[in-house]
């Protein structure tokens, strides 16, 4: 999207096919990793959990909110099991917060959410991990 976009500054920008993925992160994530469907369907999850954190906190959904972080998780902990620890999630998430603005929305966002112990846990043992991980995110 150009610069003059109204929604160009905004958190969650343009997203001109509504997948709730940003545009500028899903041409990332797609020219980069090209043909691995794998790799681009769990980084789509990954940058679509931000986008719906923004919107669900917004709103004042927590359930949602909740669902988003655990999307989050998922896509993290299965892209680092079935392709190794790399930055590539990292560099998804500088995309994702990728002015001072959207930084800044991001830490407001993190600081006005109290978690308790602040771990996520798998409510049973998960023994095959990456049988796991291609069934939550299926290619398509």
């Amino acid at each position: 999207p150009e610069e003059t976009h109204p929604d160009y500054n905004t958190y969650n920008s343009v997203d001109s096919n509504n997948n709730k993925i940003r545009d500028s992160v899903e041409r990332y994530i797609g020219f980069k990793h090209y043909p691995d469907k794998q790799k681009i369907v769990i980084l789509n999850a990954f940058a679509k959990s931000h986008f719906e954190r923004d919107l669900s906190f917004k709103s004042g959904d927590f359930n949602a909110y909740e669902r988003s972080l655990f999307l989050s998780f998922y896509s993290s902990v299965c892209y680092n099991k079935l392709y190794g620890r790399d930055l590539e999630i990292e560099l998804i998430h500088s995309k994702i917060k990728d002015t001072e603005a959207r930084a800044i929305n991001e830490r407001v966002r993190a600081e006005s959410v109290s978690w308790g112990s602040g771990l996520i846990t798998f409510k049973k043992p998960i023994n095959n991990l990456k049988e796991f991980c291609r069934n939550k995110f299926p290619l398509r």
